[in-house]
């Protein structure tokens, strides 16, 4: 496919997003072409995204399959992958374009701050959150993960200045309905290629993803709020080792929502 040169489509993927999806968008006018890869959403997520972008519908598989069908819709040479709950600020919008205009890597890291509960989280494993989404169409292309899909890139990468803002989590319940979601998915593909889960694994795990954010990576240094966020990613190293133990102990366990 010949693809538009120096020219970036914003890349959304959406299910049910129509509390996130006017604030992303309005954020994208520096991109050449917004396309929302619509998952069949029941909500008002595609009527707010038509006339602001191209609207393409698929049913969900997973993440990785899903993503890598989005790309055969890009028409041009750089895509900027950006998740619905997120927002690029202008200082990274003038980065992206820079970087297009210099074309000196394949891909581009992007700088990502999370906000729990309507408050930026700075340290920790949230606050130093790196991740590579300006893509250089023809040079790349996405893991096949049902769940943490990954980037995948032939080329050179590079590091932006700006940030991608994160509105991932409104507050406790949400967060735990949504990992819930993605442990069982991740359990069921350990499980799959024959990983385990026992009393270590239970242990070690949460104990030292709290010891890793909130100490080493200084999550302490958010106060209260990093005790909860390390808190609860700690909450959720334990849930995917849970759901894993149940799953290969015979025990029934049930789907993912």
């Amino acid at each position: 496919m010949d693809r538009i040169q120096n020219a970036i489509t914003a890349v959304i993927l959406t299910m049910n997003e129509e509390r996130n999806i006017g604030r992303c968008l309005a954020a994208l006018s520096f991109c050449d072409e917004i396309l929302v890869f619509d998952s069949g959403s029941t909500d008002k997520t595609v009527e707010l995204a038509q006339g602001k972008a191209r609207v393409v519908t698929r049913p969900f598989t997973n993440f990785g399959d899903q993503r890598n069908a989005a790309a055969t819709h890009i028409t041009t040479e750089w895509a900027l992958w950006i998740d619905a709950d997120e927002v690029v600020t202008p200082e990274l919008a003038k980065s992206i374009r820079n970087a297009v205009a210099s074309n000196k890597a394949d891909g581009y890291w992007l700088h990502r701050f999370t906000h729990f509960a309507g408050k930026k989280v700075r340290y920790g494993s949230w606050g130093s959150d790196g991740v590579l989404r300006l893509l250089r169409t023809s040079k790349s292309r996405w893991s096949d993960s049902a769940v943490h899909e990954h980037a995948i890139v032939n080329g050179a990468t590079a590091r932006l200045s700006g940030e991608l803002l994160h509105f991932s989590f409104r507050d406790v319940d949400h967060y735990i309905d949504k990992v819930t979601r993605y442990s069982k998915v991740w359990a069921q593909g350990r499980a799959a290629v024959g990983k385990r889960s026992g009393l270590l694994q239970l242990l070690f795990h949460p104990a030292w993803r709290f010891t890793r954010d909130f100490l080493l990576r200084l999550g302490f240094l958010d106060g209260s709020l990093g005790a909860v966020v390390c808190g609860l990613s700690a909450y959720n190293s334990f849930l995917k080792y849970a759901y894993l133990y149940q799953l290969t102990t015979g025990a029934p366990a049930a789907k993912p929502d």
